[in-house]
Order: structure tokens, then sequence, then C-alpha cells
């Protein structure tokens, strides 16, 4: 069989009304429109009895196994009371579709939309009541399991696997290139050395506060794609790192100090967090090669890409991580 000359393919809005809708309960569909173009494809649904977002994932990128392990952390956190944009059943009881698309199968979901104010330009209230909800979230998750596998947040995850990714696409700047390997060789070696004695358990893994809706003084976590157990430490890393991109490092403090109200964290794991910081750098370069041919390579220039990620990186390691 030859290979497919697809290699991603865009359901319009009108073949998500007449293929996928009908499989579900919902009412009458108002507008369907094409909200967000990632790593999967997001629509928003607007009935007459409210609003969902349709999740169609690539083709490729999640087993179903991990995407059944991530709805069934959903249904478990809801049943807690931590507000999620939640799985919605279809009409046979099932939580998943198959949308036959040129490039192949595409799985898809319909979760519950989440109302209010999305922003990762958090204000100070915002970093306050996302910190608190991140440590509800922790808390809640503390007995999650589920019978499907899904992939872990472990340093062959974080760094070992994305650097290997990454590192071919610096051929052309070779002293670069021999920094970004040694670089990834000391964090991995000293988050090895605490590794054993660090907070453990689910994590949502992309914690930079965009993925969340603030509605009054509630805030309803999405987008679960990157989630797996893995160091909470890694967790409230990753907004550490979005607020040092965002030039808004004074939210972390506020997020860390409403998180540890609700859920203290020891020590070590806070001392941690400069390091898992460094280890999202690395992971969110492989992340973005391991994608070149889907997302494209023109943003990934020197001057706008890899100049300013690799100053962010050592810029860093010279201030966070001496020592």
């Amino acid at each position: 069989m030859e290979p497919s000359t697809i290699s991603y393919s865009t359901l319009s809005p009108a073949a998500v009304i007449s293929r996928v809708l009908p499989e579900y309960g919902v009412a009458e569909v108002i507008s369907c429109e094409f909200l967000h173009r990632g790593l999967n494809d997001t629509f928003r649904v607007q009935t007459t009895d409210g609003s969902y977002a349709l999740r169609v994932y690539r083709a490729g990128w999640r087993s179903l196994s991990q995407i059944q392990n991530e709805l069934d952390v959903l249904l478990h956190l809801d049943r807690k009371g931590v507000p999620v944009a939640k799985p919605v059943a279809r009409q046979d009881g099932g939580l998943l579709s198959l949308v036959d698309q040129p490039e192949g199968g595409r799985y898809a979901v319909l979760f519950t939309y989440a109302e209010g104010e999305q922003s990762g330009e958090h204000t100070e209230a915002q970093a306050r009541s996302f910190g608190a909800a991140a440590a509800e979230l922790h808390a809640a998750s503390d007995d999650f399991v589920s019978a499907h596998a899904r992939f872990s947040l472990d340093l062959s995850h974080l760094i070992d696997e994305p650097l290997a990714i990454a590192l071919p696409f610096l051929e052309h700047r070779p002293d670069d290139q021999s920094y970004l390997r040694e670089f990834a060789t000391r964090i991995r070696q000293k988050i090895e050395a605490v590794r054993t004695q660090l907070d453990y358990g689910f994590c949502h893994g992309d914690l930079h506060g965009v993925n969340a809706a603030f509605n009054a003084e509630k805030v309803i976590m999405f987008d679960f794609d990157c989630c797996g157990t893995g160091w909470r430490s890694y967790d409230i890393a990753v907004y550490r790192w979005s607020a040092e991109i965002r030039n808004k490092a004074q939210n972390w403090k506020t997020f860390l100090d409403a998180y540890q109200e609700r859920r203290p964290l020891a020590q070590v794991d806070l001392s941690a967090v400069p390091l898992f910081v460094a280890a999202r750098c690395i992971w969110i370069l492989g992340l973005h090669t391991s994608n070149a041919s889907f997302l494209g390579r023109s943003f990934m220039s020197d001057r706008y890409y890899w100049n300013f990620w690799l100053k962010l990186i050592r810029d860093w390691e010279a201030n966070e991580l001496k020592g």
C-alpha cells in the first residue's frame, strides 16, 4: 500500500455538524466555529442549551489508551468536585468518536466548554486563584488510577527524547549544539540526584495558565493533552517558566503562596523547581522540532527562535542555577 499523500487535514465546521455531532445527544446546534489549531484541532459548538468544545486529535498524536487515560482523569476530577472541562457521552454511552480523514482515523471528544476569561496574562488575583486550583487538582488526583496506560513525565520524556530530536536542528551552530547537550546533562544529573525524594503523582503537564478559564472565583481547567504521572515540582515549574517568558515573574510568588496554603511542598520540591524550568525549556524545543513536519519550519529561524530560546536557557542557568 502506498503511503498517504496527506499528512494533515482539517474538518470543516459543516462536517463537524453533519458527521460528528449527531452521535451526541446535544440540543439544536446554533453555530460551530473552528477555534484553534494546535497539536490537535478544537471547535466551539454552541447549542440552544449551552456551549461545548470538540477536540479532534491529530492522527497518530495520541494512542487510544493514552486518550482514554486522559478522559479517566477528567471524570475522576469531576467526581471530586474539581472544575474541569469534562467529556460528554455519546448517545451510545461512549466518549470517543472515530472520524475517517485522508491521513487516517482521528479520534474526537466532545467536552463541556470552559466559560470565562482565558489568558496567560494573569492579574495578581488570577495568579492566586490559579495557584489554589493547581493545588486542588494535585490533591484530588492523589488517588487517581486508570486501567489505561499513558506516558510518564519522567526524565526520558522531559529531557532525553526531546534533546535527541532537537540537537540535529542545531548542526549549523555546533557551539550551541554542544552547549545544549552539556546543559541537558547537567540538569539531568541534578534532578536524578533528588528524584526519589520528590512528590510524585498525576500532573496536568501544561500549567502555564492559558489552559484555564476564570469565571468569578472559579477556575476551570482544560486541555489535559500533556498530562501524565510525574513530579509535582515540574507541574508547578511550568507556571514559573511561563511567567518568566511573559515578563510576569512577580506572579510566581503569588501562585506559589496560594498553592502552598492548600498543599504545602517540602523544601526539596521547591528547590527542584528551577531545575524543572530548565527541563521545560528542553521539552519545548523537542515538542516544536518533533512536530516540524506538521507545524512547518519557518518559525524556527535563528534570529527569532533559536536565539531567543538559547539566550533564555543561558540566562536561566547563570541567574537561577548557580552552584
